[in-house]
């Protein structure tokens, strides 16, 4: 994000039909097996909680907070296109 890999995040695969593909993001790398195929994506940053953090205390603000067209399904400006046999990977500029 804004030229940065994101250190912990949850990137999700909305294909045109069937069921979505989570993925984890780690350090701005993730890895998923896609049929080919469009696709809408969603990022959710992830909060890292402090050391000890116990069940009830509040839950820290995540250090980026991303815009709606990155986190919403309805709004969501990442697409991609999975073709059949592709190697290359699929990367995501957030700006």
């Amino acid at each position: 994000y804004r030229g940065a890999p994101l250190e912990s995040a949850s990137l999700t695969f909305f294909p045109e039909k069937g069921r979505p593909e989570p993925t984890t993001v780690s350090n701005g790398e993730y890895s998923a097996q896609l049929m080919p195929g469009e696709y809408s994506a969603v990022v959710l940053i992830g909060v890292n909680v402090p050391p000890g953090y116990k069940e009830g205390d509040p839950i820290p603000p995540p250090k980026v907070v991303l815009p709606e067209e990155y986190t919403s399904r309805t709004k969501s400006t990442l697409k991609a296109t999975v073709k059949a046999g592709q190697k290359e990977p699929i990367d995501f500029d957030l700006k």
